[in-house]
C-alpha cells in the first residue's frame, strides 16, 4: 500500500528544503504520502500542497507547535489543519510573535561569543522563513566555526541550560488541543518520549482526556539521548486506541535523518483524515 512520511519542515519555520524540496525527496524516495508540519506557520502549505510531481502524492497539510504541560514541554501536531482560518491564524500570529522576540535575544547571545554575523548574511538565512528557531542560529554557529555541526551546537548551546538557551512562549497544552479540534486540526502528540515525563502512558491517559487523537509512534530518538524504548509509546498507544503516526522531523541540511527513513502505513493518514472528518472539517480548503 505504500509509506508515509508524516514529520517534515521546510524553509518556511526550520528547515532547509522548500516546500516544494520536499515533495521532490517524497518523489525520489519512493513515498505515497508525505506531510509538512511547520512550526506555528501554514505559510509553507499552499506551496506544498501544490507543487508539481511526476506521480501521485498524498499529501497532508500539519503543523507543529509547542506547548506547556506542566514542567514539560510536549509538542503537538494537528493534521489536516484548515486553510484561511482567523481563530488559528490570530493564535499562531501571536506565537510567532513570541518566536521573533526569543530568537532576536538569542541572537544577542550568540554575539557575546564574538560572532557578528552581518546585515546579509541574515537577511539570506532567514529569507522566506515565518518561524525561526534554534536550528537558524545553529547554521550562524556552524558557518563562523564556533562549532563543527549541528548536533554540537545544540549539545553546547542550544539546548535547554545551553548558554544561548531561552525558555519559549507556550501554549498551554489543553488550550492548544481544543484550539485543534476546534478548527477540525487532528491532534496528535509528537515525539512523545522526549517529554521525559516518568510514566508516558499516564501523559497520554491524561492528553487522551484532554482530546488528543493520536501519538507519533515511529520515530528515531539517536540524537537525543533518550534510552527508553519506543515501544512504550507503541503500546500506550494501542491500549488507548490512539492512531499511531510517525515520521523523520525532517529539517534538511545532514541533521537528523533522512526524509523517508522513518514512515508509517498509508492507513494512517486515511485514519487521520476520517478523524478530522469527524470533527466537521470538510478537507476541501487545499487544494491537492
Amino acid at each position: 500500500m505504500g509509506r508515509a512520511d508524516l514529520h517534515t519542515h521546510s524553509t518556511r519555520s526550520d528547515g532547509k528544503d522548500t516546500p516544494s524540496t520536499i515533495i521532490r525527496l517524497a518523489e525520489q524516495c519512493g513515498l505515497m504520502g508525505i506531510s509538512l508540519n511547520d512550526h506555528d506557520t501554514l505559510d509553507g502549505l499552499e506551496e506544498f500542497m501544490t507543487a508539481p510531481s511526476s506521480r501521485e502524492i498524498t499529501r497532508v497539510p500539519a503543523l507543529e507547535i509547542s506547548t506547556q504541560y506542566g514542567e514539560y514541554s510536549p509538542h503537538l501536531h494537528g493534521y489536516f489543519v484548515p486553510e484561511n482560518n482567523k481563530l488559528l491564524e490570530s493564535k499562531l500570529t501571536w506565537l510567532r510573535h513570541e518566536r521573533d522576540v526569543r530568537f532576536s535575544k538569542m541572537l544577542d547571545k550568540v554575539r557575546e561569543l564574538g560572532v557578528s554575523p552581518s546585515k546579509k548574511y541574515l537577511e539570506e538565512l532567514m529569507q522566506g522563513v515565518m518561524s525561526p528557531g534554534r536550528p537558524h542560529l545553529g547554521r550562524i554557529l556552524i558557518d563562523y566555526r564556533i562549532v563543527q555541526d549541528m548536533n554540537e551546537a545544540f549539545d553546547k548551546y542550544l539546548k535547554k541550560g545551553g548558554d544561548i538557551y531561552l525558555p519559549k512562549v507556550k501554549l498551554d497544552i489543553e488550550e492548544a488541543i481544543r484550539l485543534l479540534r476546534k478548527v477540525g486540526a487532528v491532534p496528535v502528540i509528537a515525539h512523545p518520549l522526549d517529554i521525559r515525563a516518568p510514566s508516558i502512558r499516564d501523559c497520554l491517559i491524561e492528553f487522551k482526556e484532554m482530546g488528543i487523537l493520536g501519538a507519533e509512534i515511529e520515530y528515531d530518538y539517536t540524537n537525543m539521548g533518550i534510552i527508553e524504548k519506543p515501544n512504550v509509546v507503541v503500546n500506550a498507544a494501542a491500549e488507548l486506541g490512539l492512531i499511531g503516526t510517525g515520521g523523520t522531523d525532517y529539517h534538511g541540511g545532514g541533521w537528523r535523518v533522512l526524509i523517508g527513513t522513518v514512515s508509517v502505513s498509508m492507513e494512517v493518514i486515511d485514519q487521520l483524515r476520517d478523524a478530522a472528518l469527524e470533527l466537521g472539517n470538510d478537507l476541501d480548503s487545499w487544494s491537492n
